[in-house]
């Protein structure tokens, strides 16, 4: 239920094939084809983009379609912006095309026109949101396409292995956590890489993998109570995986950092990390130590060509990279949990977070039983043009240097973490409380009012565990943007708290300023959240 369902009607595959054919058009007509120059489509720019790409039909009028799907566009004055809006709004989870209320304006009511096409619909699914995700992006990143037409092709990843119903585009500033498979109280203690020191999370969510696409692949066994994570990986272990599932290796590959002296699986939750190019060079490429740090993964020699080894999740052509990895469900109870174990020549520290939505204390999950994971899809990424995969980490760093007020000198991370004026200390002395203000009340003034006249309840009440305010301090020491806290007993659905400004802040190397404080919301597919948010607060026990 996590995955964006966009509908199985004939008019929904056809819409995919015209807008394939709208891809053709372009192409010869060697348009740009970012979603900047879509947003800049004109009425008529559309109109003539749908008229060349809709098929003609059988019988006395063949261009009637396009004509009636043109003329719905100019009557109702469409253009490229309405376009990026229907994408942007399915790939919200639950969201359908045939609901979306652009493709009602064009397509509602034509069905019996599509049954008339010349052009065959041909056998499989397709859905228009892969299509125009193809569209908007395989121009802007030759790389990405080169990337894609590698991957899934009937000697790596056949068609009879994919699951088009779950295919996914999720744009770069989407923000959502939703609960996908078991939730599970997790104590981070391992003392491998970044230190766990008892730290607590839960496990069993989904945070949206923004600026990825999603290519799904079908499993056969049901892993819907399954934790999701990713697995970097080099291109020729595709077909293999994809294949036979992810295989312990006979020899580690990137060092064995926690694996106990066992060949093992490594994967992780956050995509960032998976992604990460070390994590599929070959062992030849790699250090069998970094100095002074036996726990560490080993640096990538110098002067290895990324670009040029066949042994990375990397694509490169024309200046432009493409990266990809496996998404993954892994057992819940299957794994164990450590932290960044990247090198200093990699990482420059574990004391700078590695990704604003996965601590660093939960960076690697470690399988042990092949059994116990599962490949569900392959995530592809366009690198901003140009940019070197080395360029971009070196980017991130920088980047999450400024989240955590990185000071170069005492090496320490210095953004203030006094949210309601409680200093941090002892994790079992702080409490979360949330608004218990009528939910009828006025929004601003009740539920998400910071004021002292409304009712607080602490995260210990009301079917809530003891740990849950230990879960949302460390995460709000981490500086996380959010903290899964599950489903307590007895609610309606499952929670998380969503830090807002307390995160992502101009101060703080953010391009805007979250535009709300701390909230609990609803992790679930509904994105609505208006009705179901409530401010919360910390304060000293």
């Amino acid at each position: 239920a996590v995955n964006s369902h966009l509908g199985s009607s004939q008019c929904v595959l056809r819409f995919s094939l015209t807008l394939r054919r709208v891809v053709d058009q372009l192409v010869q007509r060697k348009m740009a084809l970012t979603p900047q120059a879509v947003a800049t489509w004109d009425t008529n720019t559309l109109a003539e983009m749908l008229y060349a790409a809709i098929p003609e039909v059988i019988g006395e009028h063949p261009i009637a379609l396009k004509v009636k799907v043109a003329d719905r566009v100019r009557k109702n004055n469409l253009t490229g912006q309405d376009i990026i809006g229907m994408l942007t709004e399915m790939t919200k989870p639950g969201s359908m095309l045939s609901a979306a209320k652009t493709y009602k304006t064009l397509f509602d009511g034509l069905d019996a026109d599509f049954d008339q096409a010349k052009t065959a619909t041909r056998h499989a699914k397709a859905f228009a949101q892969v299509v125009v995700m193809k569209m908007v992006l395989s121009q802007t990143s030759p790389a990405l396409a080169d990337a894609e037409q590698s991957i899934f092709t009937s000697s790596v990843i056949p068609d009879e292995l994919r699951a088009r119903d779950y295919d996914s585009y999720y744009p770069v500033d989407q923000r959502w956590l939703i609960q996908c498979g078991e939730q599970v109280p997790f104590t981070y203690d391992s003392e491998v890489g970044h230190p766990g020191k008892g730290r607590k999370g839960m496990h069993g969510c989904y945070i949206a993998p923004s600026g990825w696409i999603r290519i799904a692949v079908k499993a056969n066994l049901d892993w819907s109570t399954w934790h999701k994570a990713y697995h970097g990986t080099a291109m020729k272990n595709v077909n293999s995986i994809a294949n036979q599932g992810l295989v312990r290796p006979k020899a580690a590959q990137h060092g064995a950092a926690g694996s106990m002296g066992k060949m093992v699986v490594y994967c992780s939750p956050s995509i960032e990390y998976s992604s990460h190019w070390v994590y599929t060079a070959t062992r030849q490429e790699l250090d069998a130590k970094s100095p002074g740090s036996p726990s560490r993964v080993a640096a990538v020699a110098s002067g290895s060509s990324i670009e040029a080894s066949l042994d990375l999740p990397v694509v490169c052509k024309d200046g432009s990279y493409a990266q990809y990895v496996f998404e993954v469900r892994v057992k819940p109870g299957s794994y164990r949990a450590q932290g960044n174990t990247l090198s200093d020549s990699l990482w420059e520290s574990w004391g700078i977070e590695y990704d604003p939505v996965v601590s660093s204390r939960n960076l690697e999950w470690i399988v042990e039983n092949e059994e116990d994971i599962v490949v569900t899809g392959v995530m592809l990424r366009a690198l901003p043009k140009g940019m070197h995969p080395k360029e971009f980490n070196a980017q991130r760093l920088e980047t999450m240097k400024a989240h955590v007020g990185w000071d170069e000198t005492e090496k320490v991370a210095t953004r203030p973490r006094g949210y309601c004026g409680v200093e941090p200390g002892a994790i079992s002395a702080v409490a979360w409380e949330w608004n218990a203000a009528p939910a009828e009340s006025d929004k601003f003034n009740g539920p998400l009012s910071y004021d002292d006249k409304w009712d607080w309840m602490r995260y210990r009440e009301e079917g809530y565990p003891d740990e849950i305010s230990e879960i949302i301090e460390s995460a709000y020491l981490d500086y996380q943007r959010f903290a899964f806290i599950g489903r307590p007993e007895g609610a309606p659905g499952p929670y998380f708290i969503d830090f807002g400004s307390e995160c992502e802040d101009t101060t703080w190397g953010w391009p805007r300023t979250c535009g709300h404080g701390p909230q609990q919301r609803r992790a679930d597919s509904d994105q609505k959240q208006d009705w179901r948010m409530r401010a919360v607060r910390r304060v000293q026990k």
